[in-house]
C-alpha cells in the first residue's frame, strides 16, 4: 500500500504490505519509504522501531546522543536504532534523496547488528550495491501489489540485510548500470552524458544503454530527465526561484527546453505550479 505524505522539509512514499507479518517472523521489514529532502531536512527523534537509511543523492550528517556529527554522502547506510536520540540533517546546499527500511519484530535489532551497524558503528560507507537498490525496488513492487504473502516482509527483511557489503567494499558497483544510477542521482543538475559516463565506468555507449534499461525500464537520458524534473517540480512547490533559476539549478541551460519538457510531463507549464 502507498501512503504519500508532504512535509515542508520533505516529500516522501511510503509503502507497506498488504498483509500483516507472518506471526512465526522474528524480524520483518515493515515499510519501505523513498523521501527526498526540501533542503532543511533536520530531524531528531527516539524511534520505538530500528531503520536504515540508504543515502542516494545529496549530502547530510548523522549524530547520536549529542555527539559528534559524522558526515553522509551517497552510497553510505545508516542506522536509526530504538530508544537512542538521533538527529540526521541535510545538507541544505545538496538537499538529499534517500531510501529508508523500517524493520519490525523482536530480533530486529539483532539482525542488524549481524551486519555490523547495530553496535559502536551507525553508518556503513559505500556499501549501496546494486543487489541493495534492486531489493528496495523489489520491496516497494511487492507492498505495492495487490496481494502479499505474509512470508514476504521477513524475507525481505534477511535479503536486504544480507546484501549490505562489509566495510572497505570499494564505492563503485560493479553493475554498470547501477553504477550509471548513482551518477545521474548525485550530479542530475551537472552537464551529463552517457558517452561520457561509459568511458568512465569502463563500458562502451550501447552496452551501458541496453543494461541501463534491461534494469530500470528506460534509457539513461529519459531516466536523467525525471529526476530534473522531479527535482524541479519541488522547487517550483516551493517558490524557491524564478522558472529559469530553477530551469538551471536543474540542469537547463534553455529555460524554454525545460518548460517544453516539464509541460508534456505535468500537463501545466511550470509557472503554473509556482503560481
Amino acid at each position: 500500500m502507498l501512503h504519500e505524505q508532504r512535509h515542508s522539509q520533505y516529500v516522501q512514499r511510503v509503502f507497506t504490505p498488504a498483509v500483516a507479518a507472518s506471526a512465526a517472523a522474528g524480524a520483518w521489514l515493515a515499510c519501505i519509504g523513498r523521501l527526498r529532502g526540501t533542503g532543511s531536512f533536520d530531524l531528531e527523534q527516539r524511534p520505538q522501531h530500528p531503520s536504515l537509511h540508504v543515502v542516494q543523492a545529496g549530502a547530510g550528517w548523522l549524530s547520536l546522543d549529542g555527539g559528534r556529527a559524522e558526515p553522509l554522502s551517497p552510497g553510505d547506510v545508516f542506522a536509526i536504532l530504538p530508544g537512542e536520540r538521533s538527529r540526521y540533517r541535510e545538507d541544505p546546499q545538496r538537499p538529499w534523496r534517500y531510501t529508508w527500511l523500517g524493520f519490525n519484530g523482536p530480533a530486529a535489532t539483532a539482525l542488524l547488528a549481524q551486519v555490523g551497524i547495530a553496535g559502536p558503528a551507525r553508518v556503513l560507507k559505500n556499501v549501496a550495491t546494486p543487489a541493495l537498490w534492486r531489493l528496495c525496488d523489489e520491496a516497494e513492487a511487492a507492498y505495492t501489489a495487490d496481494t502479499c504473502s505474509p512470508f514476504t516482509p521477513a524475507a525481505l527483511a534477511l535479503r536486504l540485510c544480507e546484501a549490505l557489503a562489509p566495510a572497505g567494499t570499494p564505492a563503485e558497483p560493479a553493475d554498470p548500470a547501477a553504477a550509471l544510477r548513482l551518477i545521474i542521482d548525485a550530479g542530475y543538475e551537472g552537464d551529463l552524458t552517457v558517452g561520457g559516463a561509459a568511458g568512465r565506468l569502463g563500458v562502451d555507449r550501447s552496452t551501458l544503454f541496453r543494461r541501463f534499461r534491461a534494469s530500470y525500464g528506460c534509457g539513461p537520458r529519459a531516466y536523467l530527465q525525471r529526476v530534473r524534473l522531479e527535482r524541479a517540480r519541488e522547487l517550483l512547490r516551493r517558490g524557491a526561484g524564478t522558472v529559469t533559476s530553477i530551469a538551471a539549478i536543474c540542469g537547463y541551460d534553455d529555460h524554454r527546453a525545460f518548460a517544453r519538457a516539464y509541460k508534456a510531463c505535468y500537463g501545466e507549464n511550470p509557472s503554473r505550479t509556482r503560481g
